[in-house]
């Protein structure tokens, strides 16, 4: 889309926040009550403040009030940056400005290495732009790239954290990079899965601990925890398909309108 970085930012974060913010102040709310929720952390207006900014670990040097935002974080950081690299013209140069900036925050702020695999993503991007392959060659790159993600497992005596970009991030690029060139599912199912990701991604942070909490009220046993961690699961994708209607995409809609 033809959009400049304002409008990019913007519109990122009208997606990201409305909910995040909604449920970040459910969260401080819940750590007041229950002082056992948020242990460890400086409840205070200034926490509250940097969570809602997306920059409570820079800042405070600890997690944001709702926990999971530690990823957004890193998300809205590279949204910034990426947003900086629209104003150049979309070739290779905007490229390596935003790996520049990224390995220059890693260097003399300490932002974690995990940065950079947004910029493997945008390579993705690059070559799915300029590159035609047939599906079937698409599907070999993403098998070796699972093969390669299987290997890793057998790697245990290697520092994960150090290689993580060797072991973790290459392979889930091939896996990605092979995926966009094969025929996309039409599954009602999977796309409102797709839909609700990231209000799943959110409300696990409610749904799992009330889930055992549930079943340790109940006196239910840990002895079928697989099947209880697969019912978790499905506890949680519902909840959160819920949430995407009756949450997320109502609270976006209001925000543009109150923009607008």
């Amino acid at each position: 889309k033809k959009r400049n970085g304002i409008e990019f930012m913007t519109d990122r974060v009208m997606r990201i926040a409305p909910i995040y913010w909604f449920l970040t102040g459910i969260f401080f709310l819940i750590s007041i009550i229950t002082p056992s929720v948020g242990d460890g952390f400086p409840a205070g207006i200034s926490w509250m403040t940097s969570s809602f900014l997306f920059i409570s670990q820079p800042v405070m040097g600890v997690e944001p009030v709702f926990y999971v935002g530690r990823t957004l974080e890193y998300e809205m950081l590279f949204y910034v940056i990426f947003a900086v690299s629209i104003a150049l013209i979309n070739s290779l140069p905007s490229y390596l400005l935003v790996l520049i900036m990224l390995i220059s925050l890693h260097v003399f702020f300490g932002v974690s290495l995990l940065a950079l695999e947004f910029f493997i993503g945008m390579l993705i991007g690059y070559f799915y732009l300029r590159l035609s392959i047939k599906e079937k060659t698409g599907h070999l790159i993403s098998l070796l790239g699972l093969i390669g993600l299987l290997i890793s497992i057998w790697l245990v005596d290697i520092d994960r954290k150090g290689l993580r970009l060797l072991i973790w991030s290459v392979p889930g690029c091939l896996m990605v990079l092979g995926a966009i060139y094969a025929k996309q599912l039409q599954s009602k199912l999977f796309i409102l899965l797709g839909d609700s990701s990231y209000s799943i991604y959110l409300i696990q942070v409610f749904t799992i601990p009330i889930f055992y909490k549930g079943l340790s009220w109940l006196e239910i046993g840990s002895g079928s925890s697989d099947f209880l961690a697969v019912c978790c699961l499905a506890l949680t994708a519902a909840t959160g398909v819920l949430s995407y209607f009756f949450l997320e995409r109502p609270l976006g809609a209001y925000l543009k309108i109150r923009l607008s």
